[in-house]
């Protein structure tokens, strides 16, 4: 697999993984929080191409998202290796709120503070 949970904390990424894969792993380790790819200000999200194929560069160099990167950072690095824009959403109730104004916070955190907005809900046992 080209796209996978390192020891349950970070996600490797190269242009051979496909979109749906991509996005699928990061729910796992992210699971109040919603990865979005887009592409001329289209969503790619539900495609089935693998990064390669979607991606501006030509030269594309592997990554690994962690707990700690910031939003931004996964953005910038995004954008860097494969010119696709990326926008993280975290779940608040039922609702997914655009984590602009908060984007320099560490994924793990969103994704925390996602599960404390849902649990203050009632939404999560």
């Amino acid at each position: 697999m080209d796209i996978y949970l390192k020891d349950s904390k970070s996600i490797l990424v190269s242009g051979r993984v496909s979109v749906s894969l991509l996005r699928e792993s990061f729910a796992v380790l992210f699971p109040f929080l919603e990865l979005e790819l887009m592409i001329n200000k289209r969503s790619v999200s539900n495609s089935d191409k693998k990064l390669a194929e979607l991606s501006k560069n030509k030269i594309i160099v592997d990554f690994e998202i962690t707990p700690e990167m910031s939003v931004e950072e996964l953005e910038n690095e995004f954008e860097k290796q494969f010119g696709i824009e990326v926008i993280i959403f975290r779940r608040v109730g039922a609702s997914l709120v655009r984590t602009s104004f908060t984007k320099n916070w560490s994924l793990q955190h969103q994704n925390n503070k996602g599960g404390e907005i849902l649990n203050d809900f009632g939404l999560v046992k």
